[in-house]
C-alpha cells in the first residue's frame, strides 16, 4: 500500500497542531461531492457530523458541515481514489492508528464506516468503467 505508506510519512515528523492543520488543508484541496449527491443513501452514519460521501463523473467525493470530518473523508477519498480495487478490499482499518491521530469515539466510529463505503465505491468505480 504505498499510497498509504506515502500518508503515513506526510504524518509521521508532525506534531498534533500540525497535524490537524494538515487535516484541514485536505478540507480546503479536496473534490466536494455536489449537493444534490448528499442523500440518506450517501449519508455516513455514526459520524460526529453530517458526511456524505458519493461517486461523482467516476471520482469518490465527500461534504461534510464541519470542517475536520471534511478532512478527514477528503483525505481518505483521494486515498481510494489512487488505490486498486484489490487494496481498498484488503485495507485494514486498523492501519489509521499509523497516521497518530486522536479521535473521539464518535469519529473513530464514524471514520470505519467512512473506510467501509469508500470500499464499496472503490469498487463501484471500477465496473462503471
Amino acid at each position: 500500500m504505498e499510497k498509504f505508506n506515502n500518508l503515513v510519512e506526510e504524518f509521521a515528523d508532525l506534531d498534533n497542531f500540525d497535524r490537524y492543520q494538515n487535516i484541514l488543508d485536505y478540507a480546503n484541496t479536496s473534490p466536494e461531492l455536489p449537493k444534490d449527491y448528499c442523500t440518506p443513501n450517501n449519508l455516513i452514519s455514526g459520524c460526529a457530523s453530517n458526511l456524505w460521501v458519493g461517486l461523482h463523473d467516476n471520482v469518490i467525493k465527500s461534504q461534510a458541515d464541519a470542517v475536520i470530518t471534511k478532512g478527514l473523508a477528503g483525505m481518505f477519498c483521494n486515498l481510494f481514489n489512487d488505490i486498486s480495487v484489490k487494496e481498498a478490499t484488503y485495507f485494514d482499518c486498523n492501519l489509521l492508528d499509523k497516521l497518530g491521530l486522536i479521535l473521539s469515539p464518535s469519529r473513530a466510529n464514524g471514520m470505519l464506516n467512512l473506510i467501509k463505503k469508500l470500499k464499496e465505491l472503490r469498487n463501484d468505480s471500477t465496473r462503471a468503467n
